[in-house]
């Protein structure tokens, strides 16, 4: 059986000066899960994105359509094995079963 979690929806992860976890009183990600608008994202968004994920060191990263393949890849490269594309429909599981 898994531990508990807490769901939030976090729309980004903020700008540069006042991060949305870091404003919330959040220091670490375990998750994140879902579209990022990430297709077509420049170079210094994708490394201010890969800095942000690091920072609340997230271990898993659920990415889906507007993501985007390029940016799916870049991260898939800054976070080994912690990155997936789960499809429609998929069972996410937290903890150990």
């Amino acid at each position: 059986m898994g531990g508990s979690f807490k769901a939030r929806a976090i729309g980004s992860l903020g700008d540069d000066s006042k991060p949305v976890p870091a404003a919330a009183g959040i220091s670490r990600i375990h998750a994140v899960i879902g579209g990022t608008h990430l297709v077509g994202a420049s170079p210094s968004r994708m490394r201010r994105t890969v800095e942000a994920l690091r920072q609340y060191d997230v271990q898993r990263i659920m990415l889906s359509h507007c993501t985007g393949v390029q940016a799916f890849a870049e991260l898939a490269a800054a976070f080994p094995g912690r990155c997936t594309w789960p499809a429609s429909g998929s069972t996410i599981h937290f903890g150990k079963r």
